[in-house]
C-alpha cells in the first residue's frame, strides 16, 4: 500500500509451494521425531519411578534402624539405672 506508491513494488515475498509428498515427508519426520523423544521421556519416567521405589525403601530401613537405636538405648539407660539404683540400696 504505502511501499507500493513509493516504490512501486510490494515487500511481500512470494514463497513456492511445496509439493503434497514434501509435507507428508514433513510431517512424518515430525512424527518419528516426536516418537522417539516420547520413548526417551518414558526411559526417563521408567528409572525415575525406580530410583524413587529404591529411596523409600533406604528410607524405611532407616527409620527401622532409628527405632532399633532408640529401643537399644532405653535398654541400657534403664539398666544402667536399674544396676545404679540396685547399687544405692
Amino acid at each position: 500500500m504505502f511501499v507500493n506508491f513509493f516504490w512501486g513494488t510490494s515487500m511481500k515475498k512470494t514463497r513456492k509451494k511445496q509439493s503434497t509428498p514434501t509435507i507428508i515427508n514433513v510431517l512424518v519426520q515430525a512424527v518419528n521425531d516426536m516418537s522417539s523423544k516420547l520413548h526417551r521421556v518414558h526411559k526417563d519416567v521408567e528409572k525415575n519411578s525406580k530410583d524413587i521405589n529404591d529411596l523409600k525403601l533406604q528410607v524405611s530401613f532407616s527409620k527401622g534402624a532409628v527405632k532399633v537405636l532408640l529401643w537399644l538405648a532405653g535398654t541400657i539407660t534403664t539398666a544402667i539405672a536399674i544396676f545404679q539404683w540396685i547399687g544405692t540400696k
